[in-house]
């Protein structure tokens, strides 16, 4: 079964003006082509439907063998965008649709060839609703009548017949004399909205990635970069995306004509910063070269917070300056001689020394261990208990002269 995917809706409102019956309706506002080019109802395409198509304009008339021959549609509502007959829309291009003479004759389907190529199978039908009904017309490239312009002319017959359906079973109703279907005319007297159906041909789009370290230089490392991209993740409307080459699925006309805008929202990873979570690029089936957003990432600094704690001898206030060195694994210096406070550092485990202080003893170790992750701040806290002063009391005592 033919997998529908878009409904491009052209509204047709019916005016019936008994003294302008006999005046043929206004052509429609020039349009585009695929290519941009101006796309209207012109002399050609008049002469192609004098020449070329015989109109199905009597109910005791059978439908020319010009026309398109219609199927019962699956299609149950009128959802999609509008465009109104005679009045051709930019938003379309490509397609162009003409009823004659306020519609009491055959409406015809102007096609730009290019129109063919966004589909996959390379053909697509349109859908006529007349009243509660609908009616599907295979679109052929093979079948439309070309102009001196190189489009395309399908005619859309206002009557035309069809098999006869049971209304209970829905069967098709079998002429008891002739053993073949039974046949019924059916008229798009009042056809208000036709539809224009396929399946698109999918977009590309590549996602590209850098990755930078806390000085903004580019990582190489291929182990690094394999780790890092495995904790990637890419979304948009459509759903989820992937690193690389991505199909982006095409559901309707403006967007496989036009391009489909696709935005891509990374989800970030922590401990590395993206200059942009959101990237957005328009897509076409035909893009060469195909398109690409690349998202940067900027691995964060780590920090290093000291905190210093005294026990001071009472009444006294006076504390001496702290000092400390750090060290990375490496046992390189990284600050040295520096008091309390935050340090920026790179992602890593780095030791802590405080430098000794005369007249105090550290509470535990002098140096600490610590290991920061990307991004985040690690706290180490030194204490100082200041020295007492050892104090020895000796007792005399005079008792004076004792009685013998």
């Amino acid at each position: 079964m033919f997998k529908k995917l878009l409904a491009m809706v052209m509204g047709v409102t019916m005016v019936f003006l008994l003294v302008m019956a006999a005046q043929a309706a206004p052509a429609p506002k020039p349009g585009e082509s695929i290519s941009g080019a101006k796309m209207t109802w012109s002399a050609a395409d008049k002469a192609v439907v004098t020449a070329k198509f015989s109109q199905s304009n009597s109910k005791q008339n059978m439908p020319p063998t010009t026309a398109l021959t219609p199927v019962t549609s699956q299609r149950s509502n009128a959802s999609g965008d509008k465009i109104s007959s005679n009045a051709h829309s930019g938003d379309f291009p490509g397609i162009y649709f003409y009823w004659d003479d306020k519609q009491k004759d055959d409406g015809f389907l102007k096609v730009d060839p290019a129109v063919f190529d966004l589909f996959k199978e390379g053909k697509f039908y349109i859908t006529a609703k007349n009243s509660n009904a609908y009616w599907d017309y295979w679109i052929l490239p093979t079948e439309g009548e070309v102009t001196s312009e190189g489009y395309r002319l399908y005619q859309i017959p206002r009557f035309f017949m069809i098999a006869e359906k049971d209304k209970k079973t829905g069967a098709t109703v079998v002429d008891k004399k002739t053993g073949l279907p039974s046949w019924v005319k059916d008229e798009l007297k009042n056809i208000n909205m036709i539809f224009i159906e396929g399946d698109y041909k999918d977009a590309k789009l590549i996602i590209d990635k850098d990755w930078l370290d806390e000085e903004g230089n580019l990582i190489t490392d291929p182990a690094k970069i394999a780790k890092l991209n495995a904790l990637l993740s890419f979304s948009y409307s459509g759903g989820k995306l992937v690193l690389g080459e991505n199909l982006i699925k095409i559901t309707d006309y403006t967007s496989a004509a036009l391009g489909k805008k696709v935005t891509v929202t990374e989800k970030e990873i922590p401990g590395y910063k993206a200059k942009s979570t959101s990237l957005s690029a328009t897509v076409k089936w035909n893009d060469d070269p195909v398109k690409e957003v690349k998202f940067e990432n900027q691995k964060q600094w780590s920090y290093i917070k000291i905190d210093k704690l005294w026990d001071m001898v009472p009444g006294e206030t006076q504390k001496p300056a702290a000092k400390f060195n750090i060290y990375d694994a490496d046992d390189n210096l990284v600050y040295g001689d520096v008091g309390p406070g935050t340090y920026k550092v790179k992602e890593g485990t780095y030791r802590v020394v405080e430098i000794a202080i005369s007249n105090f003893t550290v509470d535990g170790s002098a140096e600490k261990a610590i290991t920061v992750e990307a991004g985040k701040t690690g706290t180490v806290s030194f204490k100082n208990r200041q020295d007492r002063a050892t104090v020895t009391v000796k007792k005399v005592w005079d008792f004076g002269d004792l009685p013998e």
